[in-house]
């Protein structure tokens, strides 16, 4: 999401199957609801958007990736976008965006193990692969250890369920990944925000207490201890079977953060933030 056409109002952007994959472009009205705007066509086998502005121009412009190619679309500030600019690729199952070098230039970050360090005219450098864990799902950036560089972690589901941290150097380049196993499920969606109010990124992750996810969804709140590592303080139960995708926002505006997560049951559950790290479930 982002304001695509610079009215104030967030807007969305959704890849769609039609005549060819489309990213179809969803106009807000400030008051919840949303109309249809322009759409772009873009490499077949998309999966995965990014939105930021790569050619500094103040205008937002969207990264999609997937099985053949990354498309970088750059935006006109009205809501439409100009004609894809290809970087063939393969197998791009998660994107991400962040000033990975410090240099004011947004880079692209790929399946959580590949980067593309940004020109910052919407093109971008050859990519360098560092990581040796592969994320097929989303991953979550933010400074985990206070350094004022860009960290990002991953979700690693194999012999031992674990979140791998990765802190950067500040060049475009990270350190030795460090692991937390998570305590005997399946995860399936992580997202960064302070949950308890130390001014430290916390991490939370949901998954499934099977391999198939067909019993109830469980959650884990990650704590930071500033330094790049974590503690698993808690895990909360979820409402229904087959957990999606949970994210962060002050959905009650009362400066706490609070966590949703929407599953495969059609079930939406809100949890408000405490401030300490816990939650009270609000809505489902």
């Amino acid at each position: 999401m982002g304001d695509f056409n610079r009215d104030g109002n967030l807007d969305l952007v959704v890849v769609e199957d039609g005549v060819g994959l489309k990213a179809q472009v969803y106009l807000g009205n400030g008051k919840g609801s949303f109309t249809k705007g322009s759409s772009s066509q873009i490499a077949a086998s998309s999966i995965c958007v990014t939105v930021g502005d790569f050619n500094n121009d103040g205008i937002l412009d969207l990264a999609i990736a997937g099985s053949e190619a990354t498309d970088i679309l750059l935006g006109n500030g009205d809501g439409t976008f100009q004609a894809a600019k290809q970087i063939p690729q393969s197998q791009i199952f998660s994107i991400a965006t962040g000033d990975f070098n410090n240099d004011g230039k947004l880079d692209l970050l790929l399946n959580g193990q590949t980067i593309l360090l940004g020109n910052g005219d919407g093109t971008f450098q050859k990519p360098s692969t560092f990581g040796t864990y592969l994320s097929y799902l989303p991953v979550a950036i933010g400074d985990f250890n206070g350094d004022h560089k860009l960290d990002f972690a991953l979700l690693y589901n194999g012999a031992t369920n674990s979140v791998i941290t990765y802190l950067g150097n500040g060049d475009g380049t990270f350190q030795t990944p460090l692991t937390v196993e998570l305590p005997g499920y399946q995860a399936r969606s992580i997202t960064a925000g302070d949950f308890n109010g130390d001014g430290k990124t916390d991490l939370a992750v949901s998954g499934c207490s099977d391999s198939y996810c067909n019993a109830a969804g469980t959650a884990n709140i990650l704590l930071s201890n500033g330094d790049g590592t974590f503690q698993v303080q808690t895990i909360t139960e979820l409402v229904g079977v087959k957990p999606g995708v949970i994210l962060t926002a002050d959905f009650n505006r009362d400066g706490k953060t609070d966590l949703v997560e929407i599953n495969g049951s059609a079930d939406i559950t809100v949890w408000t933030g405490k401030g300490d790290g816990t939650f009270n479930v609000s809505q489902s």
